[in-house]
């Protein structure tokens, strides 16, 4: 009975560590590893694909509702407005 219960600490041990994503020993390749990127570089790259935005506060306080705000976008997020702007050839204003 002693070797079932080693066995079974041993299974969940083995399990915690190489649990997908949440394990102590995954990756950064991990489908929820994510690039976040500030505001500054979200504004310049929106920028350079001819991408407006507009906030009806006139701001960009992350903590203010009225704000539009960029400060922690995932950086796919933002390359995929890029790529909606490239690929409809429309004018894109985010708010």
């Amino acid at each position: 009975m002693k070797l079932r219960s080693v066995l079974t600490a041993v299974a969940l041990v083995l399990g915690a560590l190489f649990a997908p994503g949440f394990g102590a020993l995954s990756t950064t390749t991990d489908a929820h590893a994510v690039t976040k990127i500030s505001h500054a570089t979200a504004t310049s790259m929106f920028r350079s694909s001819g991408i407006t935005w507009s906030s009806s506060g006139g701001c960009s306080d992350r903590y203010n509702s009225t704000c539009t705000s960029f400060e922690q976008l995932n950086l796919a997020t933002a390359q995929g407005a890029q790529t909606l702007k490239s690929a409809s050839g429309c004018a894109l204003n985010i708010t």
